[in-house]
């Protein structure tokens, strides 16, 4: 696509073509150097007082001298004669008739886009801030706004790249009531999970993996805060879910494996799903509606002792049902306990799912706990799990570390899901 210059820039470019002579432009721009401060909008105010903060030690920055090569804004003739007080300081930027009212009296953030298309249709005129990470964007987007928090300041480079481009992973935090060490950066040797969009040659770099995970930041992944979520319904059947064309994600695991906990912990919602000390809760399939536009669904748990044989039967019949025909499924959270060894009946499940090329991510839960007498620490069972599943799944499947109680792996969840759910949207249309 051919893309049109901006007019504007041309003529600042070029020489600007005037019936007026050299003195008539000096005189201009001298009486504009002169304007008081509450100048119209159209004439030139005043180069900005080379002031000091109160608090600063660094010097004012000098005037540039006038024999330095300038930038001559639209309004000003290449050969218009130039005073070191019409340049603003510590630049080379020569004041023009089109400077005005510069302050700053309200900064909104309006959302983020992963495409180009997506971000906003209006005709306002707007500036981009580029540059490398760590060079200071979001701090200057801070210093212009005068707001602390309008762009995420971070001492670790990318933290507060667009989205489009591959987002950072979430910061390594503690929650204020944990004791657990917060997760390791996995190794970049490890089997990693590349999402669409991202090569297997890729090179990656342990600051774009998801702490406490195999999965790999692409450049689908968005914008993955949950602003709101909505019990929907139950059903009995698969063929009683919603019919609309939303995406979801489907929870799955063990009876007490902490499905509700998770989806309470996502939603941030005390009550989303409805937690209890008894297993086998759950006996239905629950539509939660997430920001309007897709779905987390709650599945019965598998592996319930308590119940009788013909209700496993009957919950494992729609259950299976409920995957092999739900059009709208973009992959399933199999949760799995990190506080205990590996279990059969979840090697059985990823294996049936794996047959059946049914999506997965594999979701440790109560990573935070150490069960006495019941196996090793939660890292020790995890890389146990994995060698097994090696044998059902030649590509390692994602997998991340997570804990309802702490918040431990909350966030990279979410925005592990956002790019699948980007993706699915985008192939969609």
């Amino acid at each position: 696509m051919l893309l049109r210059p901006r007019p504007f820039l041309l003529q600042a470019l070029k020489p600007l073509h005037s019936s007026r002579g050299p003195l008539a432009v000096r005189r201009t721009l001298s009486a504009h150097a002169a304007a008081a401060d509450a100048a119209p909008r159209g004439d030139a105010p005043p180069p900005a007082p080379r002031t000091r903060h109160k608090n600063s030690r660094t010097p004012v920055p000098p005037r540039v001298s006038v024999s330095t090569a300038l930038f001559f804004p639209p309004g000003v003739e290449r050969d218009a004669a130039v005073t070191e007080e019409m340049v603003l300081p510590g630049s080379n930027i020569v004041v023009g008739p089109y400077a005005g009212d510069s302050r700053v009296k309200e900064a909104e953030f309006i959302g983020c886009s992963a495409h180009a298309r997506d971000c906003p249709k209006d005709d306002r005129p707007e500036f981009a801030v580029l540059g490398r990470s760590n060079v200071g964007k979001s701090s200057l987007i801070n210093a212009l706004t005068r707001r602390k928090e309008a762009a995420l300041t971070s001492k670790k480079p990318a933290d507060a790249a667009p989205r489009g481009d591959a987002p950072p992973p979430p910061a390594r935090t503690r929650h204020k009531n944990s004791r657990t060490p917060v997760p390791p950066r996995v190794s970049v040797s490890t089997a990693l999970f590349f999402p669409p969009g991202v090569e297997r040659d890729a090179a990656v770099t342990e600051e774009t993996v998801l702490p406490g995970s195999n999965i790999v930041v692409g450049p689908y992944a968005g914008d993955s805060r949950v602003k709101e979520a909505e019990f929907i319904g139950c059903s009995a059947h698969a063929r009683d879910c919603p019919k609309d064309d939303r995406p979801e994600f489907a929870v799955l695991g063990r009876s007490n494996v902490g499905k509700s906990s998770l989806i309470n912990a996502l939603t941030r919602r005390k009550e989303a799903a409805l937690t209890s000390k008894k297993p086998g809760k759950t006996q239905t399939i629950n539509h939660f509606l997430i920001n309007k536009s897709w779905y987390l669904v709650d599945l019965p748990g598998y592996g319930f002792a308590a119940a009788s044989k013909t209700a496993r039967m009957d919950w494992s019949s729609f259950t299976k049902g409920y995957f092999l025909n739900r059009d709208t499924l973009v992959g399933v959270l199999l949760l799995v306990d990190a506080s205990v060894p590996p279990q059969k009946i979840d090697l059985d499940c990823a294996n049936w799912l794996g047959r059946n090329n049914v999506g997965l991510t594999f979701v440790f839960t109560k990573c935070d706990k150490v069960k006495k007498g019941k196996g090793g620490r939660p890292e020790e069972n995890i890389k146990e799990f994995q060698e097994n599943i090696k044998l059902v799944y030649p590509e390692p499947p994602p997998w991340i570390m997570t804990s309802s109680t702490t918040g431990l792996g909350r966030d990279g969840l979410l925005l592990h899901m956002s790019q699948l759910r980007n993706y699915w949207d985008n192939e969609a249309t």
